[in-house]
């Protein structure tokens, strides 16, 4: 008799609880898991911000050791940028040799980004470009289509054109200063709706 009393007061859970704790669960983890992507996507937008900093930072470097006017190149739409010389021969050959799409990469590559290339999902949006009297000038000398690239330009003083680019990973905005007088830059977040009201 005693061992049948044990046999039915055993502890186990039945499959009603069973159910109530997977439902829970599964509420948990559908309230945790667009916190987590959200902070996915922003780490993303940063590193990519971190990135153009340093393309930046690195034309700046250029400029003032060669003594030659330096420009960060960006192509709106994509993940492409460079580093280059603002010259003529130096624009033809960017043109030129412009990687295949971001589409064509992103297929076949193993690597979150690469070479001059932002991480993928990430591109480039227009940018606001303060074109001073410098730039006006070398503009003027070499043929830039902004449609294709835009410049910004670094001069061997250490300064810069003033500039904001922005870039977008889905819903994440996420703007690139630059301040002309000393080039330095800084990652500003940016609100989609402050975009719309542009």
């Amino acid at each position: 008799m005693i061992a049948a009393r044990n046999f039915n007061n055993r502890i186990a859970l039945t499959l009603l609880e069973l159910l109530i704790v997977v439902v829970i669960l599964a509420i948990a983890a559908g309230l945790t898991v667009p916190i987590v992507q959200r902070s996915f996507t922003a780490q993303r937008v940063e590193k990519a911000g971190n990135l153009v900093r340093a393309g930046m930072n690195r034309a700046r470097v250029r400029a003032m050791k060669s003594g030659d006017v330096y420009s960060f190149y960006y192509f709106p739409n994509s993940r492409e940028y460079r580093v280059a010389p603002f010259r003529n021969d130096v624009i033809a050959q960017l043109k030129s040799s412009r990687s295949p799409s971001n589409e064509e990469v992103d297929s076949g590559s193993n690597f979150d980004f690469g070479d001059d290339r932002l991480p993928q999902g990430i591109v480039f949006l227009n940018g606001d470009v303060l074109l001073d009297a410098r730039a006006e000038q070398a503009i003027q000398d070499n043929s830039v289509s902004e449609r294709d690239l835009r410049p910004v330009l670094f001069y061997p003083d250490g300064s810069s054109q003033t500039a904001r680019i922005l870039l977008r990973c889905d819903d994440s905005l996420t703007q690139v200063h630059l301040r002309g007088m000393t080039g330095t830059t800084k990652l500003v977040p940016v609100d989609d709706s402050q975009i719309r009201g542009r």
